[in-house]
C-alpha cells in the first residue's frame, strides 16, 4: 500500500471514528445496551475500514427509507416514486438489457438481501439464479427470504467471491452485478471470471459507477481517491468509460455497451434523501451514530450534495462474451 494511499485512508477513516464517539456522547436514548453497541460498533468501524465494503454498510443498511424491499442499490427513478419503486425499476431495467429469460441459467453476484433474485424469480422466470456474495449475514438473510417465498428449488444462493468464482467454466448463461462491482479487488478480476464461467455467446450485464473521463488534475484525482475509499472502490476500479471497454474486451468480451443513466439515478436520489432525512419513520430506522446533530448534518451533506458522487456517472453496461476467450 503506497504512502499516498496509506495517509487518504487516514484522512477519510479518522474523522469517521471521530464522528463515531461523537455520536456515542450525543446518543442516549438507548441505555446502557445502546452505548455497548455504539462503542462494539465503533470498533468494528474502524477495523472494517479495510474490508471491501468498509463501514458504508455498516452505518447504512440500505433499506432506511424503504418499506417494502430491503434492496441496496441508488434506484433507477424515472416514473418512480419512492426508493422502492426505484429500486425494483433498476433491477427490471438490468433484467431487460440482459435480455434475461426463462432459458436462462443465471449468476447472480453480490445480491444483497436476495431482492433481486426474488423479483427475477417471479418476473423472468430464470430456469435457475446462483447468487454469489461475500456477506455472510446477506446470504443467511436471503437465503430465509427465498425460502419463505417457496423459491429455494429455482434459487441458489451461496457465499463467496466474485473474483474466485467456485464454478467450473462454461456454467452460465447471463451473469448480473447490480451494483456491486465497483467494489470488486479488482473489477478486471471479476471480468475474467465472468468471462470463465459463461457460454460462449453468453452474456454479461452490470449496473457500475465509473469515471467522466475528465481530466482531474493532482487536486481532482486527490479528491477522486477520497470519495472511492467512502464508496470502498479499489483504486484500480477507478476508470472511465473507455477502460472499462478495454477491460471486458481483454476479459474475452464483444459487442459492449455502456449506458449513462445518471441523471435517473442520482439527482432523484438526492431529492429523495433530502426530503426523508427529518421524517421520524425514517430516523428510527437509522444507525444510532446517526441519531445526533452533527452526524445528521454530515450525513444529510453527503448524501444530498454532489460531492460523494462527482465525477461518477451511473452506467448500465452489455456485453457479450465471444465464442472464443483470449
Amino acid at each position: 500500500m503506497s504512502g499516498l494511499t496509506l495517509t487518504l485512508a487516514a484522512v477519510v477513516t479518522l474523522p469517521i471514528a471521530l464522528l463515531a464517539w461523537v455520536a456515542m456522547r450525543f446518543e442516549n436514548d438507548d441505555g446502557l445496551r445502546g452505548r455497548l453497541r455504539q462503542m462494539r460498533d465503533l470498533v468494528r468501524l474502524v477495523v472494517m475500514s479495510a474490508h471491501p465494503t468498509g463501514p458504508l454498510y455498516l452505518l447504512w443498511s440500505g433499506h432506511e427509507f424503504s418499506s417494502t424491499t430491503r434492496f441496496l442499490n441508488l434506484g433507477y427513478w424515472r416514473g418512480a416514486n419512492d426508493i422502492d419503486e426505484a429500486a425494483t425499476n433498476l433491477a427490471e431495467l438490468l433484467a431487460q438489457r440482459a435480455r434475461l429469460s426463462s432459458a436462462d441459467e443465471v449468476l447472480d453476484v453480490g445480491f444483497g438481501y436476495a431482492d433481486q433474485d426474488l423479483y427475477w424469480a417471479r418476473t423472468h422466470r430464470p430456469r435457475r439464479i446462483v447468487g454469489i456474495n461475500l456477506a455472510e449475514h446477506q446470504v443467511r438473510v436471503g437465503r430465509a427470504r427465498v425460502e419463505a417465498a417457496g423459491l429455494s428449488h429455482q434459487i441458489d444462493l451461496r457465499e463467496g467471491s466474485a473474483t474466485r468464482l467456485p464454478f467450473g467454466a462454461h456454467r452460465f448463461d447471463v451473469v448480473l452485478a447490480l451494483e456491486c462491482a465497483f467494489h470488486f479487488d479488482t473489477r478486471e478480476a471479476f471480468f475474467q471470471e465472468a468471462s470463465r464461467v459463461l457460454v460462449p455467446g453468453g452474456r454479461i450485464a452490470l449496473a457500475d459507477l465509473v469515471l467522466t473521463g475528465c481530466d482531474r488534475g493532482l487536486v481532482g484525482r486527490t479528491l477522486d481517491a477520497a470519495r472511492a475509499r467512502f464508496w470502498q472502490i479499489p483504486e484500480a476500479n477507478l476508470v472511465d468509460a473507455a477502460a472499462y471497454r478495454a477491460g471486458l474486451e481483454a476479459a474475452g468480451f464483444t459487442g459492449v455497451s455502456i449506458e449513462v443513466v445518471t441523471g435517473d439515478v442520482l439527482p432523484p436520489l438526492r431529492a429523495e434523501v433530502k426530503r426523508r432525512m427529518r421524517e421520524p419513520a425514517v430516523r428510527r430506522k437509522l444507525h444510532p451514530l446517526h441519531r445526533n446533530p452533527l452526524s445528521d448534518f454530515l450525513s444529510r451533506a453527503l448524501l444530498t450534495h454532489d460531492w460523494p458522487f462527482a465525477p461518477l456517472d451511473y452506467v448500465i453496461v452489455t456485453a457479450r462474451r465471444a465464442a472464443r476467450a483470449p
